[in-house]
């Protein structure tokens, strides 16, 4: 919905980047360096669907395994 926060954060141990793409139309497209962002929030949201990428942050050290993140939208 409209008017919303959505936070965004990385709980497990191995390192990752998040990047967020708004709805279309929205005009929020998040351009970021491959850094590891743990955390992200924007606010206010807009109505709609977005987008998640994620990756493994290539600034770290390589790993293998599972990510974990978390996402609140209040």
């Amino acid at each position: 919905r409209d008017g919303q926060t959505m936070r965004i954060d990385s709980i497990g141990k191995n390192p990752i980047s998040i990047w967020i793409e708004g709805p279309p139309g929205s005009g929020y497209e998040q351009e970021m360096a491959a850094d590891c962002h743990a955390f992200n929030e924007f606010n206010p949201t807009v109505a709609g669907d977005y987008k998640l990428t994620v990756q493994e942050c290539t600034k770290a050290d390589p790993w293998k395994g599972t990510f974990k993140f978390k996402v609140t939208v209040n």
